[in-house]
């Protein structure tokens, strides 16, 4: 019985040591004696896409097995899984490194992982983590489990909150902007699925686990309610909004087109005049105007109404060239023509040395008051380019 139970060990060994991977070290460790040589890839992910058998939970033996020389002690902890491409798995290695045989594989959304309590470092300074798997204790780089314990509770579904309004509600592989996002919540999202698992991060700021539109990651904790929740409504700021390079308002240039009705309590009428995928968008209330070149972030704002938006300095339309010199001269960085008989004012307004704002006037002369200003400093007119 012995000797069966032995050789079912060793094949499943070796049929789980099969596919392509990849490291976040900068180096790999040389293969110990014994084990088998693959050609492993030097990129950002330890994890697997193969399909390999999976383990979401862990369970302390009785004995664990002597680490090798040059391990270190560290924090026995439970851990979850973070940072792993969504749909793929993380590689468990018989030893701490790239080059030693995979044994098995975790989930990207496991829980209840167990370390040991002793870590080693790679030959290019990757360090690893020994976990325990069932009577064995393999190794899995570190950067794919959380650093401090992961509190598994009862799953429970999510609306986002009034904090998310200004904060962007992204869906991440790990805490924290490092991270690569994989979604990003509606800012009145509801019914968004927590697996249970939540954790801290280095600042003490609590991460909770979610599956969103089939992927499985990391939202701030802070921009999160627990069920029972109503989906949140996003109270715009009064206007006049203040316009600043990179936006106008709680319209920000590079945001969601799908936030806007949201985030600024208004209707956007989009509109294709163009090529495809460019739109184009106004709303009744006042005369302000949006621009989404690949049909899914605002690339452009321009505003026509002087009750709309104000610039920090205290311009807006309807103001003449001559306040605008006064207050924005030693900003001002060019100008030139519109291409249709107007004068365009190029002005820097954050003092990096770039233009970000356009004021448009319908021709030369002190006196002429601004038509439309524009950000960021980009002349496009009847469609996107």
């Amino acid at each position: 019985m012995r000797r069966i139970l032995m050789i079912i060990l060793v094949a499943g060994f070796i049929s789980a040591s099969c596919g392509d991977d990849a490291t976040t070290s900068s180096g790999s460790t040389s293969t110990p004696a014994g084990s088998t040589t693959t050609a492993e890839v030097t990129t950002t992910q330890e994890s697997t896409t193969t399909a390999e058998a999976t383990t979401t939970t862990t369970t302390e033996p009785t004995t664990t097995t002597a680490p090798p020389p040059g391990a270190y002690q560290v924090d026995a902890i439970e851990t979850c899984v973070i940072g792993s491409t969504p749909g793929s798995q993380v590689n468990v290695r018989s030893g701490p490194g790239s080059g030693f045989d995979i044994v098995a594989s975790l989930a990207e959304d496991a829980t209840g992982v167990h370390t040991t309590g002793w870590a080693m470092e790679d030959s290019g300074g990757g360090v690893w983590r020994q976990i325990t798997l069932g009577q064995e204790t393999p190794w899995v780089f570190s950067a794919f489990l959380t650093q401090g314990a992961c509190t598994l509770g009862t799953p429970t579904d999510y609306c986002s909150n009034e904090a998310a309004c200004t904060d962007v509600p992204n869906v991440r592989t790990g805490l924290g902007i490092a991270y690569d996002v994989v979604a990003t919540l509606p800012r009145n999202a509801a019914n968004v699925a927590g697996t249970g698992a939540t954790t801290q991060d280095d600042h003490g700021r609590t991460w909770v686990q979610v599956r969103y539109q089939g992927d499985v990651g990391w939202v701030a904790g802070w921009l999160l309610t627990a069920e029972p929740c109503s989906p949140t409504t996003c109270v715009p700021p009064a206007l006049p909004w203040l316009i600043t390079a990179g936006g106008v308002g709680p319209i920000a240039v590079g945001g969601s087109i799908g936030d806007l009705d949201y985030l600024t309590g208004l209707t956007w009428n989009w509109q294709e005049p163009g090529a495809e995928d460019c739109l184009w968008a106004g709303t009744p209330s006042m005369d302000l105007y949006l621009q989404a070149d690949e049909g899914t972030v605002v690339d452009g704002i321009w505003v026509e109404d002087p009750a709309a938006a104000i610039t920090a300095a205290g311009i807006r339309v309807g103001d003449t060239r001559n306040e605008l010199n006064t207050t924005y001269g030693a900003a001002i960085v060019d100008v030139t023509s519109d291409g249709y008989a107007g004068i365009a004012v190029w002005v820097d307004l954050n003092g990096n040395g770039t233009a970000d704002m356009i004021a448009i006037f319908d021709g030369p002369g002190l006196g002429r008051p601004i038509e439309s200003i524009r950000v960021p400093a980009i002349l496009k007119e009847g469609g996107c380019l």
